[in-house]
Parts: C-alpha cells; structure tokens; sequence
C-alpha cells in the first residue's frame, strides 16, 4: 500500500510504537497490538509499503513553525502565576525563564466510541470504499432496506442510502472519518444475499437491544 507525500509526524510515531514491540528478543514470542483509534484503517499495515522519500526541499517542522509562529507584537505576554514575571512565548518558550514554572496542560474531552474488538488477520481486511466489493455491499444494503422499509426508501430516499453506508462503514471497518462517495448516491440498488441479510438483520437486533439495555 503506497500512501503519497512525505510521512507525517503520526506515521513516524505509529511506526515507532509498534515497532518497539516487534523488537525482536529471546524471552518474547508474541506481540499484540490492540487498535482502539482506526490507526491501522487510517495508515495501514505496519508491514505496508509507505512513501518514503529522501527529498530534502521540505522540511515539515520548518513550515508549521512559519504557520504558527507569532509576533511580539500581535502576542500577549504571559505570566507566571509563581513569581509574576512576564514573558513571550514565541520567544522564551513555555517555561517561565525567571523560576521554571509551567501552567498545567488543559484537559481535553476524549471521543469513545463503543465497537467491537476483532482480530485483524490479513490486509485483504481492509478495503477502500472504491472497491468493488464494498459496492456490492452497500448496494445489497439499499435493496435490504427498501425491501424492509418500502415507504421509507421511497419518501426518504438518501436516509435509506446513509442508513445503508452506516452500515457498509461498519462491516468492512472503514471508520467514520471515512465519507460516502459521492457515487454512491446514484448506485442501483441489488436484492440482497442471504448472508447479506442476515448480517444487517445482525445488526438491527443488536441495535435494538442497546437501546432496549438504555431504556431499563
């Protein structure tokens, strides 16, 4: 899997993690990595095949510091809540210079998204939303619904086809970030297999169920 562009700070970090555990060493025969962020749906494989180049004209670090790097003149000074002294950050850093001190890093809301964990066995696992397969599915899920929801699919004809990318997103775990081609919208839809079927009707039971186990 060729992904273009230069490797971003997160390919680099994600690389390093994993393959901290990969490292080989007698007294280790395994190495799980357990994904609870879409890493591997974002970036791939570890074992994949990336971009890498040794083109030097770019510097990444050096363009985020011109397009974030302020002016004494635009910045307010800060100060330090230990010995009141006032400093730039542009300029001195984050730290006070006068006695060290640092404000406490703000704490951010963390996104949770309830799923299931499943092991990840080949590549072949993860599919582009432009593959064939992923059409077929998506296609097979529209004629499930219109077949289910006959008036719905015909007075609400896109929210059938989100429903149905919903869907799709979660069988071939494509993550939510990932949108609907705008193809997609257009697609005929198919009468629906038998595993088709019952994996959506899956899908419904189980929907039901968590919102049945929230309303108790």
């Amino acid at each position: 899997m060729h992904r273009p562009g230069p490797p971003t700070r997160s390919l680099t970090m994600y690389l390093q993690m994993v393959g901290r555990g990969m490292r080989p060493a007698p007294e280790k025969a395994h190495c799980i990595v357990i994904d609870h962020g879409h890493v591997v749906e974002n970036l791939g494989l570890p074992q994949s095949d990336f971009c890498w180049t040794l083109d030097n004209s770019r510097n990444v670090s050096t363009e985020s510091l011109k397009r974030h790097s302020r002016t004494s003149s635009s910045e307010s000074p800060r100060t330090c809540m230990q010995c009141q002294a006032l400093w730039l950050t542009s300029q001195q850093g984050h730290a006070c210079p006068d006695c060290g001190w640092t404000a406490a890093p703000r704490s951010k809301p963390i996104a949770v998204q309830d799923a299931d964990l499943e092991e990840l066995a080949d590549q072949e696992d993860l599919l582009g939303p432009y593959d064939q397969r992923v059409l077929e599915f998506f296609c097979q899920a529209c004629g499930w619904y219109g077949r289910r929801w006959p008036d719905r699919w015909r007075d609400r004809e896109k929210s059938g086809r989100w429903w149905s990318w919903v869907q799709t997103q979660a069988k071939f775990r494509l993550g939510e970030a990932v949108k609907i081609p705008g193809a997609y919208w257009e697609a005929s839809p198919i009468p629906p297999s038998a595993d088709v079927s019952g994996w959506l009707q899956y899908r419904l039971i189980k929907w039901a169920r968590s919102r049945a186990r929230a309303a108790a």
